[in-house]
């Protein structure tokens, strides 16, 4: 999760000036559906995706694009 908050402050300031880029979070399956046996990484996983999620809105109209990708075994 930190990783991912500090990559995208990298390089969005960047992007922002271009009005052009996209950041793609991937994560597992347990973002979505977490099974009882994977708890403790769905949760990290599920904070990732709800961070994209909100970073996508509040850059909607911007020209850089953000999404979760939740990869399936």
């Amino acid at each position: 999760m930190l990783g991912a908050v500090a990559a995208g402050r990298a390089v969005l300031p960047a992007m922002l000036e271009r009005g052009s880029g996209t950041l793609l979070f991937s994560s597992g399956i347990s973002a979505v559906h977490p099974p009882a046996l994977l708890g403790n990484i769905g949760i990290a996983a599920a904070g990732l995706r709800n961070y994209a999620l909100s970073l996508a809105e509040t850059l909607a109209g911007r020209g850089v694009h953000v999404g979760p990708i939740a990869a399936a075994p």
